[in-house]
């Protein structure tokens, strides 16, 4: 996102679960339901009123001339393809979605994040942008990029927060915890790499301008097509959401 707000070397405290609220892992939904996941990217890229954290991100790892880079959880390989505009980069990717990957930049493979097919100090950077609520443990996934990183290697990750779109609260009040957000994620991560670097942002970040538009992002967020329309006519358009969330930097010492 455009205008990170930094934090500083620390960790955010994460608000304390209500009882019988326990994280739960988003659904790996990918190869089942790939229509859900285009129709966020395009609602994102359609009505943002400022970027997405990947450009930011890209543009630090070729500042860093962080060479090679290892984009886990890579999807569709939309850091890849930012890294490659100056050939300076080289990223190799890693999903478990057979789907995504068909479209990711090559070098990608096929893989678990949790298990990851590569050996130990190979990478001088590895990212894991928006993928690791989808574990039911991501601790297995970050001890797993701390151990192909190169001492000295820059990890990143990010995640929105549990209090994104305020504005749709309602609506989405029933999502469970997420095992992976803005809130708990500094601490998972410090608890692997021991510092953590934390930048978040927070405000009217997309703008939709009509109930249409409000039917995709509520299906890019898991809703069903029915629970999407029934839920249109509550809003006054065009409908500005504050997204919030945050991008977590480490080092392995």
């Amino acid at each position: 996102m455009d205008a990170l707000r930094k934090l500083g070397r620390g960790v955010t405290s994460a608000p304390m679960a209500a009882p019988g609220d326990e994280p739960r892992p988003l659904p790996l939904d990918y190869d089942r339901n790939p229509d859900r996941f285009r129709t966020g990217r395009a609602v994102t890229n359609e009505f943002g009123l400022r970027g997405d954290v990947h450009a930011p991100v890209a543009q630090r790892l070729i500042a860093e001339a962080a060479t090679p880079v290892l984009d886990i959880g890579c999807g569709d390989g939309a850091l890849a393809r930012l890294l490659s505009s100056t050939g300076q980069v080289k990223c190799v990717g890693v999903d478990l979605s057979r789907t995504l990957v068909k479209h990711a930049p090559q070098p990608v493979v096929l893989g678990d994040a949790a298990r990851l097919p590569f050996l130990s100090a190979s990478f001088e950077a590895a990212v894991a942008l928006y993928m690791l609520y989808h574990l039911a443990d991501p601790l297995l996934a970050i001890a797993e990029a701390q151990r192909v990183l190169r001492v000295g290697g820059l990890f990143v990750a990010a995640a929105p927060s549990r209090h994104d779109s305020p504005e749709l609260q309602k609506l989405l009040a029933k999502e469970p915890l997420a095992t992976f957000d803005a809130e708990s994620g500094p601490a998972l991560i410090a608890d692997a790499f021991g510092n953590v670097d934390v930048q978040t942002w927070d405000g009217p970040y997309l703008q939709l301008p009509n109930s249409g538009a409000l039917r995709r992002y509520l299906i890019g967020r898991g809703r069903t097509p029915s629970e999407a329309e029934s839920a249109i006519s509550c809003f006054t358009y065009p409908l500005t959401l504050t997204k919030r969330g945050a991008v977590i930097f480490s080092r392995k010492l």
